[in-house]
């Protein structure tokens, strides 16, 4: 089985954590890093191959849409999944234009973000 290799950035540290635990108990799911900042993350993009990116919006000094443009003058072509809290409705547009495949609320389940990890993997849009 290959397995999903995932990029977690989020300044919060006990959601980035937590959220990086369980998602490795997926059979089919790896954390392969889990970053606070932009810089972090640019810099480990570089030092693994990652399939997908899960991007919170709001990282404190900077958005979500200011790392996904580092991201892709890096070189980086793999998928990029929003996962926040919320984003105005101008964000998600401009997030979207930039080609992210989709935004997921933090409230939702984790099961439910597994999913929708597998299915944006497979080419849907969140």
């Amino acid at each position: 089985m290959t397995r999903i290799r995932l990029l977690l950035l989020d300044d919060h540290t006990l959601f980035r954590e937590s959220l990086g635990k369980l998602l490795d108990t997926e059979p089919d799911l790896e954390m392969a890093a889990h970053c606070a900042t932009s810089a972090e993350a640019i810099e480990a993009l570089g030092r693994n191959a990652i399939d997908l990116v899960l991007l919170d919006y709001d990282l404190g000094d900077e958005t979500g849409l200011q790392f996904i443009r580092k991201a892709r003058q890096g070189g980086y072509q793999g998928r990029i999944f929003i996962v926040t809290a919320g984003m105005s409705d101008t964000d998600s547009v401009r997030a979207l234009g930039q080609g992210v495949c989709g935004i997921f609320l933090k409230h939702s389940s984790p099961a439910l973000l597994a999913d929708a990890i597998r299915r944006v993997m497979a080419g849907e849009t969140w």
